[in-house]
């Protein structure tokens, strides 16, 4: 019998963790594209567990696993089945083959008797380099935020957007929704209703999953280019080579030692400056007062 293309792919999480090798961790590879180029991220996991049952639902061992242990994994990140936990069915306890009691076991005087159960889940898991659609909600300077199946929240951060896109502002007495305005792509078309992208990581830590995605392409994304010569000066040391550190604290030390100017040395120095001006003043006061004795004497004995 042919299986249909849309239905879920099956995996049994114990036997494929038995042999190492499980389809559940496919988080670093790509999910497969169906016709309209999307990924399909749904896939159907069966898996085992071994829990423990309260005594209130020791008549209907069924609901109480569904209420106490399934119920709870819905829409929650699973790390055993490495996705997002839709659904579940085909719930059943078993006997396991070296089991030596019934279906339950009591250890001890507990009161919760501890099955092994056996179910399918039906699980989202998105990988990175997935391609998927969802319906625009926000758009802002910064982002565009997406809604993917009605249920998980996607965004696009603005490094992420291509370059070439513009994001148009609008006043809020023009939008009605009171957005805060739209982007438009490199031929003027404006973003919104659908939009595809690639899923660049799947973030799960917390209490919601949230999925950051990417509209760049390789063109957009270009290595960094190294140039090929440096611009940095180099200094050159006397020998024309590069200073050692012992020449570089040899000439620290040098210049250490270089007798400083001080204020004492310069007034001293424009002090001697002033002694030997008036010096020599005094020594031409000296040579006018000579002469003038000369010139007197050689007057008196003229008159004589």
């Amino acid at each position: 019998m042919a299986k249909r293309r849309n239905e879920p792919e099956s995996t049994d999480i114990v036997s494929k963790k038995r042999k190492q090798d499980t389809s559940s961790d496919k988080v670093g590879h790509t999910n497969p594209l169906s016709e309209d180029g999307i990924s399909q991220c749904f896939r159907k996991v069966r898996t085992r567990m071994h829990l423990f049952i309260a005594p209130e639902f020791s008549a209907k061992p069924l609901t109480g696993i569904s209420k106490q242990h399934l119920d709870p994994l819905l829409l929650q990140y699973y790390d055993a089945a490495k996705g997002v936990v839709i659904a579940y069915n085909n719930l059943r306890v078993y006997k396991p083959k070296n089991a030596e009691t019934g279906l339950g076991k009591i250890i001890g005087e507990c009161p919760f008797s501890f099955s092994w159960i056996s179910t399918d889940l039906l699980v989202w898991s998105p990988a990175k380099n997935d391609i998927l659609e969802g319906y625009v909600t926000v758009q802002s300077p910064s982002h565009i935020a997406l809604l993917l199946h009605d249920t998980f929240n996607a965004t696009i951060k603005r490094t992420d957007i291509p370059p070439s896109w513009t994001f148009v502002p609008v006043q809020n007495d023009e939008s009605e929704d009171k957005s805060l305005g739209y982007w438009q792509d490199d031929q003027g078309k404006k973003i919104g209703g659908k939009l595809q992208f690639k899923v660049k990581r799947f973030n799960n830590g917390g209490r919601t999953v949230l999925v950051i995605g990417t509209l760049l392409t390789e063109e957009d994304v270009q290595p960094p280019q190294i140039e090929s010569e440096s611009k940095h000066t180099k200094f050159d040391g006397p020998k024309g080579g590069h200073t050692k550190f012992d020449d570089v604290e040899s000439a620290v030390e040098a210049d250490n030692m270089k007798p400083e100017k001080t204020e004492t040395d310069s007034s001293n120095s424009d002090s001697d400056s002033d002694s030997d001006s008036d010096s020599d003043s005094d020594s031409d006061s000296d040579s006018d007062s000579d002469s003038g004795s000369g010139s007197g004497s050689e007057s008196g004995s003229g008159s004589d």
